[in-house]
């Protein structure tokens, strides 16, 4: 009975460990459906995440590259706008040079014109003082006339008695009032003779100084027009600077010496001014406030009006 009970009870155990064998192949095999499929899982993983990292690479690869030509391009303007600004600074100092030199030449003629106002009031003072002579010499003149006369008279009513020591002292007389009259017209041929050379010396004096207030406003218009220019540059390069570091400088020179160039041409026809100076063509035509097509137009002779009108000009737009 108890051997029937242990033989029962072994083959539940053996079918209880075959049950449990069966679930553990399962189990197994389950576990290993499952390491394939993650595995297989990983790989594809692996592979997609490879193909990103190249796409990745690539990209990063062609990024770099496109970040060095940009560097080199920025390298290169950077390399032109330094260039500009030295060409630029280097026009400066030469538009100042010239504005200096036009300045010492204006101080220059305000030096002609004050020799010439003193040469002027001298001439004046020897114009006074040969008047003051001259009525001297007329009332010195009229005081001897009006003795002669009377003399004259005098030798009439003596009779026929003396008449001719009378006739002969008349004659004397008469000589010496002849002599006086002849002093007294060269004196007046003087006097005129300072007069024309009073009014030419005016005449100098006023053309001197219709020059001077010129070549004066000439210095003004050139200095106000460098001030301006260095403004405008300066304020071209910071506005370069704040758009783009790699952007190079605009020269702002052509469009406003184009600007200046039509201006010239409209107010040549109504420029009425004598003959240009030498210098100051010059220096317009090295600051560029006029071009040299300009210069050799055929009425040439009134760049110096042309530059004054644009002097106003200049004004008025600053």
């Amino acid at each position: 009975m108890a051997l029937a009970s242990c033989e029962q009870r072994l083959r539940a155990t053996e079918s209880e460990r075959q049950l449990l064998v069966a679930q553990v192949e399962r189990l197994e095999l389950g576990v290993r459906r499952a390491a394939e499929s993650h595995n297989s899982a990983l790989s594809a993983e692996a592979e997609r995440r490879e193909q990103e990292l190249g796409s990745i690479r690539s990209e990063r690869e062609e990024q770099v590259g496109s970040l060095r030509r940009r560097l080199a391009e920025m390298a290169e303007q950077l390399d032109g706008a330094r260039a500009d600004l030295r060409e630029l600074l280097t026009e400066r100092s030469q538009a100042l040079q010239q504005a200096e030199a036009a300045q010492r030449h204006a101080l220059e003629k305000a030096g002609e014109a004050e020799a010439a106002t003193r040469s002027l009031a001298a001439s004046e003072r020897a114009l006074a003082d040969l008047r003051e002579e001259r009525q001297q010499a007329l009332a010195l003149r009229d005081e001897r006339i009006r003795e002669l006369t009377a003399q004259v008279a005098d030798l009439g009513r003596a009779g026929d008695s003396r008449s001719a020591e009378h006739q002969a002292a008349l004659g004397t007389w008469m000589n010496a009032y002849n002599a006086l009259r002849g002093a007294a017209d060269k004196q007046r041929g003087e006097l005129l003779a300072l007069q024309s050379s009073e009014r030419r010396t005016s005449d100098t004096l006023q053309d001197t100084e219709r020059r001077l207030r010129d070549a004066q406003e000439a210095a003004v218009v050139l200095r106000l027009e460098l001030q301006r220019q260095t403004a405008h540059a300066t304020a071209a390069e910071m506005e370069a600077k704040l758009r783009c570091p790699c952007k190079p400088l605009q020269r702002p020179t052509p469009a406003l010496y184009k600007h200046w160039e039509q201006a010239a041409a409209r107010l040549w026809s109504r420029s009425h001014m004598a003959k240009p100076q030498a210098i100051m063509l010059q220096i317009l035509l090295t600051a560029g406030c006029l071009s040299r097509k300009l210069h050799q137009h055929p009425s040439s002779q009134q760049v110096w009006a042309v530059g004054i009108s644009q002097g106003r000009l200049f004004r008025q737009q600053a």
